[in-house]
């Protein structure tokens, strides 16, 4: 649904965008999924595919009681996978030096979530995140002669990795009230606090053969102790429901990237603002003889300014998506599946469009568990 969620209070679905809206939950509920897709880098001159996927979250979340409800999840915080290939000629010897820059790894981030009711319409929320994982960045030079053949000299690499290993935290507020007709409505509020994350950086430098043995190494920096400062972001949002049959949900999520810093060195980047609509339809759920009523039919976008700098210019960034739901015989437990279309940045100016395409699948399961049974 647009990756709308800060005032999505929902009896059936898990929320961790905002914890406050977990207190909609009144089932145990497991939800998975995964995702497999494309993503192309260019430029006015050349475009860069690379393939994508992986498990996109893990979560399970159960009431406690009727005022308090508690959750755990598990999913990728960023992935980090690129690869770009330039040359440059030398003045002398008619010589041609290639560079080749990659990326690889990624953050995951383990989750646990409790939401309470505070007053008859009013919930909150918290999150406490634990968030580890390495990221390899990579740059690889090597010598060519006038006819592009490899001159047997060794290679230079230059390899940073960032080990990290630390704890987030966010917040969240929702207030919900039932008017006539089953219908909802829902605002919800969540604030993600600046963080600075606690990480190791080690910087080597290599010389390898053509087959990518390593000659020698020389390791500049071992386990330097640093910090990342995560910016913080705030993000508000309103629905509209009416039970088993439809939602209408808007948002908005501002993130101050401009405080961004990577051990001490701000990056090249801004605050970024985006807008996001969401929708979602089932035309009968009670409709047994007709299992397309009973499905879920679902779409959404998002727009704005994405906290990317190149040239001065801050890059747009601009997605969609669409899916369906697929309920289980007499449950409320289903099958998801959907496609996103996302864009971020331009080729105007000399920059770089990045263009992504995901297919997910996800289930969800929601049954009575951890309730204790009473005796009249």
């Amino acid at each position: 649904m647009g990756r709308t969620g800060s005032s999505l209070f929902s009896p059936t679905d898990i929320n961790f965008k905002n914890p406050a809206c977990l207190q909609a939950l009144n089932l145990t509920t497991l939800e998975t999924g995964a995702y497999v897709g494309e993503n192309i880098v260019s430029n006015l001159e050349k475009s860069q595919p690379y393939y994508i996927g992986g498990i996109s979250y893990f979560s399970m979340a159960f009431p406690i009681n009727d005022s308090w409800v508690s959750g755990i999840s598990m999913l990728p915080y960023t992935t980090v996978k690129y690869k770009d290939i330039s040359q440059e000629k030398l003045t002398i010897d008619s010589m041609f030096v290639d560079y080749e820059y990659s990326g690889n790894g990624g953050v995951s981030m383990l989750g646990w979530a409790n939401a309470f009711k505070i007053a008859k319409y009013l919930s909150v929320g918290l999150n406490s995140n634990f968030i580890f994982g390495s990221i390899i960045n990579e740059t690889i030079s090597s010598l060519r002669d006038s006819t592009g053949a490899e001159t047997g000299y060794f290679t230079s690499a230059i390899s940073r990795r960032i080990n990290i290993r630390d704890f987030t935290f966010d917040a969240g507020l929702n207030f919900h009230k039932e008017t006539n007709h089953d219908k909802l409505i829902s605002v919800g509020l969540s604030y993600h606090f600046e963080s600075g994350i606690n990480a190791r950086k080690n910087l080597t430098y290599d010389l390898r053969n053509y087959g990518g043995g390593i000659f020698s190494r020389d390791t500049a920096q071992k386990e330097l102790a640093g910090t990342i400062n995560l910016p913080a972001s705030i993000n508000g949002g309103f629905a509209f429901s009416r039970k088993n049959k439809y939602t209408i949900a808007i948002e908005y999520t501002q993130e101050s990237w401009s405080r961004f810093k990577n051990f001490g060195v701000k990056d090249s980047a801004a605050d970024s603002k985006t807008g996001s609509f969401g929708i979602e339809w089932t035309p009968d759920f009670t409709n047994v003889g007709n299992y397309l009523y009973r499905m879920s039919y679902r779409t959404g976008a998002w727009f704005g300014k994405s906290p990317l700098l190149l040239n001065g210019t801050q890059l747009p960034e601009f997605g969609m998506n669409v899916g369906l739901h697929f309920p289980m015989v007499r449950s409320i437990s289903g099958i998801q599946v959907g496609f996103e279309y996302a864009r971020r940045g331009t080729t105007e100016k000399n920059l770089i469009l990045e263009q992504t395409y995901r297919i997910y699948l996800g289930f969800s399961f929601s049954e009575k568990w951890f309730m204790r049974p009473k005796v009249d």
